[in-house]
Protein backbone atom coordinates (compact mmCIF):
# COMPACT_ATOMS: atom_id res chain seq x y z
CA UNK A 1 0.00 0.00 0.00
CA UNK A 2 1.42 3.18 -1.08
CA UNK A 3 1.82 6.25 1.36
CA UNK A 4 -0.67 8.49 -0.18
CA UNK A 5 -3.46 5.24 0.03
CA UNK A 6 -2.34 4.92 3.63
CA UNK A 7 -3.03 8.94 4.66
CA UNK A 8 -6.53 8.16 3.10
CA UNK A 9 -7.30 5.85 5.09
CA UNK A 10 -6.45 7.20 8.13
CA UNK A 11 -7.60 10.61 7.05
CA UNK A 12 -10.35 11.95 9.67
CA UNK A 13 -10.09 8.37 11.68
CA UNK A 14 -9.79 7.96 15.65
CA UNK A 15 -6.96 6.01 16.06
CA UNK A 16 -6.83 3.59 19.37
CA UNK A 17 -2.66 3.12 20.73
CA UNK A 18 -1.20 0.42 23.13
CA UNK A 19 2.01 0.89 23.65
CA UNK A 20 2.36 4.28 23.68
CA UNK A 21 5.13 4.82 25.97
CA UNK A 22 7.37 2.14 23.70
CA UNK A 23 10.03 2.93 21.45
CA UNK A 24 8.04 1.82 18.38
CA UNK A 25 4.84 3.01 20.05
CA UNK A 26 6.55 6.38 20.41
CA UNK A 27 7.54 6.44 16.85
CA UNK A 28 4.62 5.35 15.74
CA UNK A 29 2.96 8.26 17.44
CA UNK A 30 4.98 10.59 16.29
CA UNK A 31 5.05 9.70 12.78
CA UNK A 32 0.87 9.97 12.67
CA UNK A 33 0.91 13.10 14.22
CA UNK A 34 3.59 14.39 12.00
CA UNK A 35 2.28 12.98 8.16
CA UNK A 36 -1.59 12.69 9.24
CA UNK A 37 -2.09 16.02 11.17
CA UNK A 38 -6.65 15.32 10.17
CA UNK A 39 -6.68 12.37 12.15
CA UNK A 40 -9.89 12.68 14.23
CA UNK A 41 -8.73 11.73 17.71
CA UNK A 42 -5.51 9.82 18.83
CA UNK A 43 -6.45 8.28 21.81
CA UNK A 44 -3.60 6.25 24.18
CA UNK A 45 -3.31 3.84 26.45
CA UNK A 46 -0.77 3.99 29.18
CA UNK A 47 0.14 1.92 31.82
CA UNK A 48 -0.76 3.56 35.30
CA UNK A 49 -2.20 2.76 38.77
CA UNK A 50 -4.82 5.97 38.23
CA UNK A 51 -5.23 8.94 35.58
CA UNK A 52 -2.70 11.35 37.13
CA UNK A 53 -0.01 8.87 36.91
CA UNK A 54 -0.75 8.21 33.66
CA UNK A 55 -0.74 11.82 32.72
CA UNK A 56 3.10 12.23 34.06
CA UNK A 57 3.72 8.98 32.32
CA UNK A 58 2.34 10.67 28.72
CA UNK A 59 4.63 14.09 29.46
CA UNK A 60 7.87 12.48 31.07
CA UNK A 61 7.66 9.33 28.74
CA UNK A 62 6.30 10.72 25.06
CA UNK A 63 5.53 14.39 24.78
CA UNK A 64 8.57 15.76 26.36
CA UNK A 65 11.11 13.75 23.87
CA UNK A 66 12.99 15.30 21.59
CA UNK A 67 11.32 13.40 19.00
CA UNK A 68 7.99 15.58 19.71
CA UNK A 69 10.17 19.05 19.68
CA UNK A 70 8.88 19.65 15.58
CA UNK A 71 5.48 19.23 16.15
CA UNK A 72 5.31 20.71 19.78
CA UNK A 73 6.89 24.02 17.93
CA UNK A 74 4.44 23.63 14.84
CA UNK A 75 0.99 22.90 16.65
CA UNK A 76 2.09 24.73 20.06
CA UNK A 77 -1.21 25.12 22.43
CA UNK A 78 -3.27 22.72 20.42
CA UNK A 79 -0.82 20.05 20.69
CA UNK A 80 -3.10 17.46 22.92
CA UNK A 81 -3.54 14.38 23.62
CA UNK A 82 -5.66 11.53 25.14
CA UNK A 83 -5.76 9.18 27.31
CA UNK A 84 -8.32 6.48 28.03
CA UNK A 85 -7.19 3.98 30.59
CA UNK A 86 -4.38 1.44 31.39
CA UNK A 87 -2.92 -1.77 30.55
CA UNK A 88 -0.26 -3.45 32.63
CA UNK A 89 2.40 -4.96 30.05
CA UNK A 90 5.39 -6.74 31.62
CA UNK A 91 9.23 -6.47 30.23
CA UNK A 92 10.71 -8.00 33.24
CA UNK A 93 12.23 -10.88 31.30
CA UNK A 94 12.58 -13.24 34.94
CA UNK A 95 8.72 -13.38 35.52
CA UNK A 96 7.20 -16.43 35.90
CA UNK A 97 5.71 -17.66 33.28
CA UNK A 98 1.82 -17.87 34.33
CA UNK A 99 2.34 -14.47 35.45
CA UNK A 100 3.58 -13.34 32.21
CA UNK A 101 1.46 -15.01 29.93
CA UNK A 102 -1.66 -13.56 32.03
CA UNK A 103 0.02 -9.93 31.71
CA UNK A 104 1.13 -10.11 27.98
CA UNK A 105 -1.04 -12.62 26.13
CA UNK A 106 -4.45 -11.82 28.00
CA UNK A 107 -3.69 -8.36 27.67
CA UNK A 108 -3.73 -8.84 23.91
CA UNK A 109 -6.99 -10.71 23.94
CA UNK A 110 -8.50 -8.08 25.82
CA UNK A 111 -7.38 -5.62 23.19
CA UNK A 112 -8.83 -7.59 20.48
CA UNK A 113 -12.25 -8.34 22.91
CA UNK A 114 -12.53 -4.08 22.79
CA UNK A 115 -11.69 -4.04 19.16
CA UNK A 116 -14.45 -6.57 18.36
CA UNK A 117 -16.97 -4.28 19.52
CA UNK A 118 -16.22 -1.09 18.10
CA UNK A 119 -19.07 -1.36 15.36
CA UNK A 120 -16.94 1.56 13.03
CA UNK A 121 -13.30 -0.67 13.34
CA UNK A 122 -12.05 -0.09 9.68
CA UNK A 123 -8.40 -1.64 10.60
CA UNK A 124 -6.17 -3.66 13.35
CA UNK A 125 -2.71 -3.50 13.63
CA UNK A 126 -0.81 -5.18 16.09
CA UNK A 127 3.08 -5.09 16.11
CA UNK A 128 5.30 -7.11 18.99
CA UNK A 129 8.93 -7.01 19.57
CA UNK A 130 11.04 -9.31 21.21
CA UNK A 131 13.56 -7.21 21.80
CA UNK A 132 14.36 -3.52 20.46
Amino acid sequence: MELKNIQGCLENKTIFVTGATGLLGMVFVEKILRVQPNVEKLYLLIRASDANTATHRMHNEITRKELFKDLKEKWGADFDSFILEKIPPSINFDERYDVALDVNTFGVLHVLSFAQKCLKLEILVHISTAYV
